[in-house]
C-alpha cells in the first residue's frame, strides 16, 4: 500500500509540476521556469517539496486525520504522517533522488488514487 501511495504521490507531483491546466486545443503548455538539464546532479524540483505541505488543513481534517502531520524520515524518503488515534492514518513520502524507473512494483497491484489538490 505504501508503494502505491508513494508512486501516486510522485506521479501527481511530476504531472502537476510540468504542465498548466489550459484547455486550448487540448494540449498542455509548459510552465515557466528553468529548462531541464541532463546533469544527474541537478535538483529534481521535488527536493523543495515538503510532504506535510501537500495537503491543506481542511483536506486533512475532512479525512478525519489529525492536523498538522508529523514530518519523519523513512529510509531515504521525506515523509509526513497524519494519524487517527487508534485507527492508523495516512503517510506520504517523497524520494527526490529516485525516479519512476527506480520503483520496484513487482507482484503489486497498482491502482490510481486521487490524493489532495
Amino acid at each position: 500500500m505504501k508503494r502505491i501511495l508513494i508512486a501516486t504521490t510522485i506521479g501527481l507531483a511530476v504531472l502537476s509540476a510540468g504542465c498548466t491546466g489550459t484547455k486550448e486545443n487540448g494540449n498542455p503548455t509548459p510552465t515557466s521556469g528553468p529548462a531541464p538539464t541532463s546533469d544527474s546532479n541537478s535538483a529534481s524540483g521535488l527536493e523543495t517539496v515538503k510532504p506535510c505541505d501537500l495537503l491543506a488543513e481542511a483536506e486533512v481534517t475532512s479525512l478525519g486525520l489529525k492536523y498538522p502531520g508529523e514530518a519523519v524520515k523513512v529510509g531515504t524518503a521525506e515523509t509526513c504522517e497524519w494519524q487517527v488515534s487508534g485507527k492508523g492514518g495516512l503517510s506520504v513520502a517523497i524520494r527526490a533522488k529516485s525516479g519512476i524507473t527506480d520503483l520496484n512494483l513487482n507482484s503489486e497491484k497498482v491502482t490510481d488514487t486521487k490524493v489532495g489538490k
